[in-house]
């Protein structure tokens, strides 16, 4: 078994964080009443859609990619899975000990272990990128292998539950956001640039005054400032911000009728709708498997369109071509 690294270090926070989130949710009656009219998207639908969304923006497909693998030449090792987990800071090793505990210590990683935590000790210890991929020669083609297993899908969805989107929601409370949009666009926001930098901007703007719309739009205005000056590969994925602008524009704030429309990575109009699986439950919560998510187990299949400097990027590696991305 795996000796405790970054992700059992932060098993009670994400435990507490568990807790904020859904004591906020069942907390406020005005907003389970407006749910419960249609004209707000279940809670379960706005994790769903904001999911489906960044993997819009990650991978170009509304299905999650649970095979992609690649080295993106961003500084942060291998990325791979559904938001593209990274071995240069733990996230990779995140879902592969959570596997671990599912499956036990005979599985596609095992010869992986000991670079995979030395790895995300360094990065806990001195907050800078590992970007060595020296150990893990083999790594793209196990993590291909075990994307077919649906214990494997369900790991990575554990790890972006609790490491990002329980996370992100915590801190789109602290700003205080409401609308769905706003609170899917803090998440985005928190897997391209952090929850630090997430929160950098946030703080920049101020907490929401009385139109919640309006701070949505400068919030966006900085993140694509703040992504413009950059440059390079970050220069290059405004798109995703710009989705969100488009969505903004529309003005369903709250995803009503259980979807959103936006635009892909080439700029065309898309509309995001939740899985049924999910809408079809109080809190979407039990529709949160695998299987109702669908998606590609080896990451094959996959239609990009450019764009987004991530979704170009994986091109570029299945084809062996010069290749860029974003990572947080």
């Amino acid at each position: 078994m795996p000796t405790p690294s970054l992700r059992s270090s932060l098993t009670a926070v994400r435990h507490s964080a568990t807790a904020t989130v859904r004591t906020v949710a069942a907390g406020d009656a005005h907003e389970l009443a407006r749910r419960a009219t249609g004209a707000v998207a279940a809670e379960g639908c706005v994790e769903n859609i904001a999911l489906k969304l960044t993997s819009v923006y990650e991978t170009s497909s509304q299905s999650l990619q649970w095979g992609v693998c690649g080295t993106l030449a961003d500084g942060h090792g291998y990325s791979a899975g559904i938001v593209q987990f990274t071995t240069g800071t733990g996230s990779a090793e995140a879902v592969i000990e959570d596997y671990w505990g599912r499956v036990g210590s005979n599985n596609e990683f095992s010869a992986y272990n000991a670079t995979l935590e030395a790895l995300a000790a360094a990065y806990q210890t001195s907050g800078e990128l590992q970007g060595s991929t020296a150990g893990l020669d083999g790594f793209c083609d196990a993590w291909a292998s075990a994307a077919a297993k649906s214990a494997f899908q369900t790991a990575q969805l554990d790890v972006f539950e609790t490491d990002y989107w329980i996370p992100s929601q915590n801190l789109a409370v602290s700003f205080g956001l409401t609308h769905a949009l706003a609170r899917a666009q803090v998440f985005d926001s928190t897997i391209q640039l952090g929850l630090q930098g997430t929160n950098q901007l946030g703080a920049s703007i101020g907490k929401v005054g009385s139109n919640e719309s309006e701070w949505l739009m400068s919030f966006l205005q900085a993140r694509e400032a703040k992504l413009q000056s950059m440059g390079s590969v970050y220069a290059a994925t405004v798109t995703r911000v710009q989705s969100y602008m488009h969505a903004l524009d529309t003005g369903n704030l709250d995803f009503a009728g259980n979807q959103v429309e936006a635009l892909d990575n080439d700029g065309n109009v898309i509309t995001v709708t939740c899985d049924a699986s999910v809408a079809a439950t109080a809190t979407g919560k039990a529709g949160w498997t695998s299987s109702s998510l669908g998606g590609s187990g080896g990451g094959t299949g996959l239609v990009f369109s450019g764009g987004d400097a991530r979704g170009a990027s994986l091109v570029a590696v299945a084809v062996g071509l010069a290749c860029w991305a974003v990572m947080f």
